[in-house]
């Protein structure tokens, strides 16, 4: 069994995975600029509203519409490559 990538689904995921790391590094530049402890303080709330009191739909749902967001665009920008690259 031959399993073949394409240059558009190889692109795709580089062009997610750059926005991914923008994203990171713009979290870590603001608590860096903000400091340890308003980190701290943000981190003992997001605690106290979210993990101490544990709820199953909520993360459940997130996370599908998260992973359905993704992969929409995904395969939306394998598409769009796809034709760009098929055309020429």
């Amino acid at each position: 069994m031959k399993i073949t990538i394409g240059i558009e689904r190889i692109v795709s995921a580089l062009i997610i995975a750059l926005l991914f790391g923008t994203y990171m590094h713009h979290d870590y530049t603001k608590w860096n600029f903000f400091g340890r402890d308003a980190y701290l303080a943000h981190e003992a709330t997001h605690f106290d509203h979210s993990i101490a009191q544990p709820h199953l739909g909520t993360p459940i749902f997130a996370a599908i519409i998260v992973f359905a967001a993704i992969f929409i665009t995904y395969e939306l920008l394998s598409a769009a490559f796809g034709k760009l690259f098929n055309n020429h």
